[in-house]
């Protein structure tokens, strides 16, 4: 029997929901990263949207957060960073709110410090926020948030069948504070939105099979 706290779209109670849904953007990388390193390493490239990396697909990717980079005087810090043999392959700014064109002004630094580093110069720079608003990212990739936990919830599969019970379970609940609190998922109050995120869901899987 599913308790009466359980959020109604895919089991994540109110009370997970609710600390992501005060949670500052870095605690939003966070669990992006650590829900990254459950994913088997091959399906990190699609939920990023990445063509080939040129590297061994079997081998784990490396992440880091609050990366510091610098151009001239000026510091940045880069959400995060996604490695592999040694080469940074990702670098990805997380939004989890509307945003102006003010701040992304600072991607002309992450641009320009990414360029200089030898191990940086061919990453792929992804944007991540809700919706594009359609303002020049600076050299960045547009990638939403609804692609990003299409791609993760498409996974779940390897995760359930990889991970301990109580880690996959951590995985769906996180996943779906995040879909809740980022693409409004709730079946009462937007259902057009659940239905069409689960033909997604379900049309992806298909396409992979």
């Amino acid at each position: 029997m599913r308790s009466s706290s359980e959020n109604p779209i895919f089991g994540c109670t109110p009370s997970m929901s609710f600390v992501l849904a005060n949670a500052r953007e870095e605690s939003y990388s966070a669990v992006l990263e650590w829900l990254v390193h459950r994913l088997p390493a091959r399906e990190v490239t699609q939920v990023f949207g990445l063509g080939d990396t040129g590297t061994d697909q079997s081998k784990d990717w490396e992440t880091v957060r609050e990366y510091q980079v610098r151009d001239g005087d000026e510091i940045g810090r880069l959400d995060l960073v996604l490695r592999r043999n040694r080469q940074c392959l990702v670098v990805i700014e997380v939004k989890t709110k509307p945003y102006i064109e003010e701040e992304l002004r600072k991607h002309k630094l992450y641009c320009a410090a990414v360029r200089k580093e030898p191990a940086m110069r061919e990453a792929e720079k992804i944007f991540l926020a809700q919706r594009d608003e359609g303002l020049d990212l600076g050299g960045f990739r547009f990638r939403s948030w609804w692609q990003v936990c299409l791609g993760l919830r498409q996974s779940c599969r390897s995760i359930i069948e990889s991970r301990p019970y109580g880690e996959a379970a951590l995985f769906l609940a996180l996943l779906g504070a995040i879909e809740q609190n980022l693409l409004s998922l709730n079946r009462k109050t937007n259902a057009p939105a659940v239905v069409r995120y689960l033909e997604e869901i379900l049309e992806g899987e298909t396409v992979a099979n």
